[in-house]
């Protein structure tokens, strides 16, 4: 087991055993390994203490994780919605057009999105996003090895008419209805933001996923194909489109803002007081504080760069890890 996945009394003895060479009693001995690793534990068991004892660290690391897991989580909702669309059409009917958009739109490129929701358990303000991750994954895994095996028996010869699409249907409706309270959990943990996009019954993804999990075909065009739709990309922007107001503190004067986007990098704000290029703020919503820097200005509008990208590890751990990979 990989020792940083493990909790931490396990943690700490995986740490003993591989400084010292030795493993638990009764078991062979831990073979030698790099002295990075015994920091490189130190600084992740450090960083998690930070986390845990400062609330309003952890508040903000948890919803710049869910700004980076949105997008990626819409982008595979899509692809299941055109997915789902597609195995509805086979349900009721032979469509070779409908089993090849099984294949061209199979979530195969999901690897980012695995690693945002890594990245977000570590955090995580939530269960109601957690529990919905895990609904989601398992029923999209489902989904994904049906599909292969419906290909597989498709490519064997068999006619089109004559493969089982039963599952196939089941599951990808099962994803669909999943993804829809993914994105309902994700939105309401940043609402904060008051996101311009919400993920309710008036967008257009959220509709379709609906749709789908109900047995329709809302992705399928009107000549029978099946693509991806031009807002789909929209709605996967790293900035977040939001509209909510905020404290600014500029040295020792506070004023107010509305905060227009938000990213893990930044945010943009419209102010109408006194603001220049260069002057560090810190700007509050809520429980959540965020340091910066102003980086243009365009009266009433104004760009800050996050002093620290709110994703990132703390420095001594990322040049450890690196070390450790090497190694």
């Amino acid at each position: 087991m990989d020792v940083l996945q493990e909790k931490p009394a396990s943690r700490l003895t995986s740490w003993r055993a591989a400084a010292t060479g030795t493993g638990p009693q009764g078991s062979q001995p831990v073979p030698s390994t790099s002295p990075v690793l015994s920091e490189l534990v130190l600084a992740r068991l450090m960083s998690e203490s930070a986390l845990s004892n400062f609330p309003e660290l952890a508040l903000s690391r948890s919803v710049a994780m869910l700004l980076v897991l949105r997008p990626e989580a819409t982008r595979v909702a899509a692809l299941a919605a055109i997915c789902a669309s597609a195995a509805n059409a086979l349900h009721f009917a032979p469509d070779l057009r409908a089993a090849r958009a099984l294949t061209q739109f199979y979530p195969i490129g999901s690897a980012n999105f695995i690693l945002a929701s890594t990245r977000y358990r570590r955090v995580d303000q939530s269960r109601r996003v957690s529990d919905a991750l895990d609904a989601f994954n398992e029923a999209l895994a489902s989904a994904m090895k049906e599909t292969v095996d419906y290909t597989a028996r498709r490519q064997g010869g068999v006619s089109l008419s004559a493969v089982s699409k039963d599952e196939l249907a089941r599951w990808w409706l099962s994803v669909c209805a999943a993804a829809h309270t993914l994105l309902s959990a994700i939105d309401a943990a940043i609402s904060m933001f008051n996101p311009v996009s919400r993920a309710d019954e008036s967008d257009l993804l959220m509709r379709a996923l609906k749709d789908a999990a109900n047995g329709g075909s809302p992705m399928r065009t009107p000549g029978g194909g099946y693509e991806m739709p031009y807002w789909e990309e929209q709605r996967r922007s790293p900035r977040l489109a939001v509209s909510c107001f905020a404290s600014v503190m500029v040295g020792t004067r506070l004023s107010t803002a509305r905060i227009t986007d938000v990213s893990t990098g930044g945010v943009g704000i419209e102010m109408t007081e006194q603001l220049a290029e260069g002057d560090n703020v810190v700007i509050t919503v809520g429980l959540i504080m965020m340091a910066g820097t102003v980086v243009w200005r365009r009266m009433p509008r104004a760009g800050i760069a996050f002093a620290q990208i709110l994703v990132d590890d703390p420095p001594n751990y990322k040049f450890l890890s690196s070390h450790a990979e090497r190694d």
